[in-house]
């Protein structure tokens, strides 16, 4: 009597797929151990610009900001941010404020 053949189902990928979110995750988890460990100065000082103006403003609650940019120089982390917020008639007005940084987060000046 001669053995039956041995025979596979068709691979369904679930091997492949399970590998791939492994991956994914590990890849996650680098990503967010290496940010935890060297955050970027521009982040820092943009966070710290935001502070500052919220901080400034007659109702911080009503801060909605427009959009923010970070332009990096060779000695200088420049921080410009576009908000909404109320004024003191409690209407909308719209502003923008610069902030010099310098590369180790320290703030030299509001423009």
């Amino acid at each position: 009597m001669k053995p039956t053949p041995f025979r596979s189902r068709p691979n369904s990928g679930a091997g492949a797929c399970g590998c791939l979110i492994i991956g994914a995750i590990v890849v996650f988890a680098a990503i967010m151990v290496y940010t935890t460990l060297f955050p970027d100065p521009g982040s820092e000082a943009e966070n710290k610009a935001r502070a500052v103006i919220v901080s400034q403003l007659r109702d911080p609650g009503s801060y909605d900001e427009i959009n923010s940019s970070v332009v990096k120089e060779s000695d200088l982390i420049v921080v410009i941010i576009s908000y909404r917020a109320k004024n003191g008639f409690g209407g909308y007005v719209e502003r923008s404020a610069a902030f010099e940084f310098t590369p180790d987060g320290k703030m030299i000046r509001q423009r």
